[in-house]
C-alpha cells in the first residue's frame, strides 16, 4: 500500500486523500433525533468503514487527523443532543447500545445501579475502525419519574379496568331482570358461557395474529364505544338473544379493552399497578352490585307507572354509558402522563422495529422470550390463574342462585336472594381478597399459591348440599371464595419470576395471564351450564 501511494504523482496523492475523505464523509453513521415520541432513535443507516492507509506518511496522517476532526464536530452535536435527552430526562432504556469502533466506543448507554442513574456518553472513532453492533438486554431502570406520578398511574390504571368490568358485571347483576322476564331461559347460565368463551378466544386470536402490536388505543378506545352501543340495544330490544349476544360483545370487548390496560400495567416491573388493575375489577363487582340495589330500591319506593325492574335496568344501563365516557377521557390522560408515554413509545418502538427495511433500530432492541418460552417460565401461574378462576365460575353465580331459598328469602327476598345477595356477597369478597394481596403478596411463593389453588376444590361441596345448609351460611361461603380468588389471581400476576425482564417480555408475560384467566372463566361456565342444564345438578 506504502509502495502503491508513493508512485502515485503529487495531485494524484491529494485527488486519493479527497476520494477517501468524501467517502468517509458520506458514508458515515447517521444519528438522528426523533423528539416526536419523546424517545431517542439512533438509527444506523448503512454500515461503512475506511481502510487504514499508510501511516508513515505525514501528509497522509495529517488529513486524515483533519477527517477525524470533521467527524468528531459533527459527532459532538448530534451526541449533545442525545445525551441532553437521556440524561435530563432519565431515559428508560430497555437496551445497552454500543456501537464499536476496534477497542473504542462510539455511543454507549451505561445501565442504572444503586448510586447512579443510566446515562449516554460517546468518544470520537479512529478513522481506521469498522463500525459493529452489539446488543447486550439489561434490567429495566426505575429511576424516572414512577415516583412522581405513581398515585396518578395507580388510580387510573384502576378506574379504566373498573368500567371495564362494569360492563360485564352489569349484565350479572340485573338477574331480577332475567329472572322476570326470562325465567326459563338460563341466561345466569348462558350468559357466562358466552362471555367466557368469547373472552378466550378473542384473545387466542389477539395474541397469534399479534393484533396487540396495533397499539393500546386502537383497542381500547373502540372498547368502550362498544359498551356504549351494547347498553343502547339492550335496553331498546326486550329479546334473549339480544342479550345472550350482548354477554358475548361484552366479553370479546372486554378482551380488547382489559388485556392492553393489563399490558400498560405490566411495562413497569412493580407489581402496585398490576395489582391496581385487578383491584378496579374486584370494586367494579361490588360498586355495580350496589348501584344495581339503589336503583331497585329509589324505584320501588317511587312507585312508577313503569315496570321497576325494566325501569332500574334501563337506569342501570345508562350509568354503563356515563362510565364509559369518562373512561375514554381517563385514558387518555393516562398515556401523556411521561413514564406512561415512553413506555409505550419504547414498546411500540419494538414492534415497528422489523419494518425498517435496512435502517437498523438500536434502542429498545431486547432477548424478547418466545410465547411458548414464557409458558414454560410461568406455567405454575398460569395453572393457578386457569384453576382459581376455574372453580370460580364453575359454582358462581348460576349454582348459589338456584339454592333452596328459606327464611326471608323464601318469602320476599326471592327476587333479591341471587342479586343483590349471592353476587354481592361474592364481589364483596374478591375485592377483600385483591386488596389484601398488596399487603401480603410477599409471603406466597408459586408452591404455596398451587396448593391454596388446589385447596379450593373443596368449594365444589358447595353443588351437593346447596339445597340443604342455611342461606345465610351459604353467603359466607361465597365470600370465602371471592376473598380466596382475589387474592390468587392478584398475587400471581403480582408475583413475576425474576428471569422475565424487559418491556416486551413482561407485557407479553401479562397477556398469557390474561390467557389462563379468560380460560379459567370460559371453561369453569361451559362447565356449569353443562352440569345444570343436563340436571346432573
Amino acid at each position: 500500500m506504502e509502495d502503491t501511494f508513493a508512485s502515485l504523482s503529487s495531485d494524484q496523492q491529494q485527488q486519493h486523500l479527497r476520494k477517501i475523505k468524501n467517502d468517509y464523509q458520506d458514508k458515515e453513521n447517521k444519528i438522528t433525533r426523533v423528539s416526536a415520541s419523546g424517545a431517542v432513535f439512533l438509527q444506523l443507516n448503512e454500515k461503512r468503514s475506511i481502510l487504514h492507509q499508510v501511516d508513515n506518511n505525514t501528509s497522509i496522517v495529517d488529513n486524515l487527523g483533519e477527517i477525524d476532526e470533521v467527524k468528531t464536530t459533527e459527532l459532538t452535536k448530534k451526541i449533545s443532543t442525545a445525551l441532553e435527552i437521556v440524561n435530563d430526562f432519565s431515559f428508560n432504556t430497555t437496551a445497552l447500545i454500543e456501537l464499536k469502533s476496534d477497542t473504542n466506543d462510539l455511543v454507549r448507554v451505561t445501565e442504572a445501579n444503586d448510586n447512579k442513574k443510566p446515562s449516554l456518553s460517546w468518544s470520537p472513532p479512529k478513522p481506521s475502525s469498522i463500525n459493529n453492533i452489539d446488543i447486550i438486554p439489561i434490567v429495566e431502570d426505575t429511576n424516572d419519574d414512577i415516583l412522581k406520578h405513581h398515585n396518578g398511574i395507580y388510580w387510573r390504571l384502576l378506574f379504566l379496568n373498573l368500567v371495564i368490568l362494569w360492563a360485564y358485571q352489569s349484565l350479572i347483576s340485573a338477574q331480577n331482570y332475567y329472572i322476570k322476564f326470562f325465567k326459563n331461559d338460563h341466561l345466569d347460565f348462558w350468559g357466562t358461557v358466552s362471555a367466557g368463551s368469547a373472552m378466550f378466544f378473542l384473545h387466542i386470536i389477539q395474541l397469534y395474529f399479534g393484533i396487540y402490536k396495533y397499539g393500546f388505543t386502537k383497542r381500547v378506545i373502540p372498547g368502550f364505544i362498544g359498551y356504549i352501543i351494547i347498553a343502547i340495544l339492550v335496553m331498546a330490544f326486550k329479546n334473549k338473544i339480544i342479550l345472550i349476544i350482548a354477554f358475548a360483545s361484552v366479553g370479546g370487548l372486554g378482551t380488547i379493552t382489559e388485556s392492553p390496560v393489563y399490558g400498560i400495567a405490566g411495562l413497569f416491573t412493580t407489581g402496585a399497578f398490576t395489582q391496581a388493575v385487578q383491584v378496579g375489577s374486584g370494586m367494579a363487582g361490588v360498586l355495580n352490585v350496589s348501584a344495581n340495589t339503589i336503583i331497585r330500591l329509589i324505584v320501588l319506593l317511587v312507585h312508577s307507572h313503569i315496570d321497576q325492574d325494566q325501569l332500574s335496568f334501563y337506569l342501570f344501563m345508562s350509568v354503563l354509558i356515563i362510565l364509559c365516557l369518562i373512561a375514554i377521557y381517563v385514558y387518555y390522560r393516562l398515556i401523556h402522563i411521561p413514564s406512561v408515554n415512553i413506555r409505550i413509545n419504547q414498546q411500540m418502538t419494538s414492534f415497528k422495529q422489523e419494518k425498517f427495511g435496512n435502517i437498523v433500530q438500536l434502542d429498545f432492541i431486547e432477548n424478547q422470550l418466545s410465547f411458548w418460552t414464557l409458558t414454560k417460565i410461568l406455567k405454575t401461574h398460569l395453572f393457578v390463574q386457569f384453576y382459581v378462576l376455574f372453580i370460580t365460575l364453575l359454582l358462581w353465580p348460576g349454582i348459589p342462585c338456584g339454592a333452596t331459598n328459606n327464611g326471608w328469602f323464601n318469602k320476599g327476598g326471592k327476587l333479591w336472594w341471587c342479586s343483590p345477595f349471592i353476587i354481592g356477597s361474592y364481589n364483596l369478597g374478591d375485592l377483600i381478597g385483591r386488596i389484601l394481596a398488596i399487603k401480603i403478596h410477599k409471603y406466597f411463593s408459586s408452591n404455596i399459591c398451587l396448593v391454596s389453588s388446589l385447596l379450593r376444590t373443596l368449594f365444589i361441596l358447595i353443588i351437593f348440599y346447596r339445597h340443604h345448609i342455611s342461606n345465610i351460611f351459604l353467603l359466607i361461603l361465597i365470600i370465602f371464595m371471592g376473598v380466596t380468588n382475589g387474592l390468587l389471581a392478584t398475587v400471581t400476576f403480582m408475583v413475576r419470576p425474576q428471569t422475565i425482564r424487559g418491556v416486551n417480555n413482561c407485557e407479553r408475560a401479562a397477556y398469557l395471564m390474561t390467557a389462563a384467566l379468560y380460560f379459567g372463566i370460559a371453561t369453569g361456565s361451559i362447565v356449569a351450564a353443562t352440569l345444570s342444564l343436563t340436571h346432573i345438578v
